[in-house]
């Protein structure tokens, strides 16, 4: 992917749409929780960090401190800020008790994960480059600036040399990185606030200093230019640290907390036409209403003489089992069918949605009768005149007009050839009888 495929996704937030969202974190996610991680020590710290910052790009539909530079550069520059925040913090420096034994010593923290290292192949081809033209010492200084945020005068001390002779080192090895070698910045070398830019970038400037310098480079035209290309070559920096790889169950949080932020456009093309917004709202309550919130209700019409009304007037559910549903609705190739109720099960309805690449299947359901005792409603598939039962729920009294949001594992072949999706009443426990009690069917009758 490319800077531009970068912007595509911003312009995706910008849009509402959550899969832009889940596309930029699954291409910056293993980075940026990398970065934080090195940075703070600490993964219950850096998991928090990479779900807030994504949460934040997605708040501020992606263009919160958003300037001239590519979207790479961006992102990185507000994880350290965000991350160096936090490590300078009171809070965090009473509950961290850090070992400074290898700092900068092993960019190379472990051999722990290293699938992510095929990401940004250009940009590490262009480092590996770079690196052979700074020193191990120059490299060392720029370490401890860049992942510890130590000023030059604290890394004198360190080293035993002055904060002049630090400086100059950083300045060095900063200009190798943005590819200018020995040769010095185009800019004019006597603008007063030049001088600025590379503390700036490193994040040493502090209170008044930070505040006016922000609203000076906005608007000037030697400064601007010149942050950028400071920050372009410091943000390679992350490309020297082995990827680690967020915890799965991460993205889908922070996806779930996206989802109930903002309006979205859920992606994904099913046979319906298109994953119908009732059903991804459906599970999203399901989630609020987990987080605590009295009562979550939403009203969508849709059209079509097959199609239904719902209404969801409450979702109770283990949050669990509805971050599962949520997570097969959001994949792109899914397929979704109508359910419509038969006979004297009439007034329900439902959907089916489901991944062919995996076999998962997410069920959604409302107006059901309860179940008798040692009854349940069984969901199965039909192709090629044959018919397999993938799963079993029961719906008690109290459920009745309550949405309910089901997830089933289904052999991914039966579903290449799929027919017809039947809910039917039976005997809990059964697998091998035949749907003869179907109550919701996804063929028009």
């Amino acid at each position: 992917m490319s800077d531009r495929d970068d912007v595509k996704l911003l312009k995706q937030i910008q849009r509402g749409n959550l899969p832009g969202l889940i596309g930029l974190y699954e291409r910056f996610g293993p980075l940026v929780y990398t970065l934080s991680l090195r940075i703070l020590a600490s993964a219950e710290h850096a998991e928090a960090l990479t779900q807030d910052l994504f949460l934040d790009i997605w708040e501020s539909a992606g263009t919160k401190g958003r300037r001239r530079g590519d979207v790479f550069t961006w992102i990185l520059d507000r994880c350290r800020r965000k991350a160096l925040e936090l490590r300078r913090s009171k809070e965090f420096r009473s509950k961290s008790r850090e070992q400074e034994a290898d700092d900068g010593v092993s960019s190379r923290e472990s051999p722990e994960e290293s699938a992510g290292e095929a990401q940004f192949a250009d940009r590490r081809e262009q480092l590996a480059g770079l690196l052979k033209n700074i020193s191990k010492d120059n490299l060392k200084i720029l370490k401890l600036a860049y992942f510890k945020g130590y000023a030059p005068q604290q890394i004198g001390r360190m080293l035993r040399t002055s904060p002049g002779a630090v400086r100059a080192r950083l300045t060095e090895t900063v200009n190798v990185l943005r590819g200018l070698g020995d040769k010095k910045a185009k800019s004019r070398q006597d603008h007063p606030l030049l001088g600025q830019c590379l503390p700036y970038a490193l994040g040493e400037l502090a209170g008044q200093r930070l505040e006016e310098f922000e609203r000076h480079v906005e608007g000037c035209s030697v400064c601007e230019p010149e942050l950028e290309s400071i920050l372009s070559g410091i943000h390679l920096m992350p490309l020297t640290l082995v990827p680690r790889i967020p915890p799965a169950a991460l993205r889908d949080e922070m996806t779930a907390k996206a989802a109930g932020s903002r309006p979205t456009r859920a992606g994904g093309v099913g046979a319906t036409g298109g994953l119908r917004p009732w059903m991804f709202a459906a599970v999203l309550g399901v989630l609020v209403v987990v987080m605590g919130v009295s009562a979550y209700i939403i009203e969508r019409l849709l059209s079509g003489a097959d199609e239904l009304k719902a209404q969801v007037e409450r979702v109770s559910l283990e949050s669990f089992e509805a971050r599962r549903a949520l997570s097969v609705l959001q994949r792109s190739g899914t397929k979704t069918q109508m359910l419509i109720g038969l006979s004297s099960f009439a007034a329900a309805r439902g959907s089916a949605t489901w991944d062919p690449a995996s076999g998962d299947v997410a069920l959604i359901t409302k107006h059901l009768p309860p179940t008798a005792e040692g009854e349940s409603y069984h969901l199965w598939l039909l192709a090629g005149g044959a018919a397999v039962q993938v799963g079993e729920f029961v719906v008690l009294p109290s459920d009745v007009t309550i949405e309910g949001v089901h997830v089933f594992k289904a052999p991914p072949a039966r579903l290449a050839n799929l027919e017809e999706i039947r809910v039917a009443l039976g005997a809990q426990g059964t697998t091998t009888s035949s749907p003869d009690s179907t109550c919701l069917t996804s063929l028009a009758r």
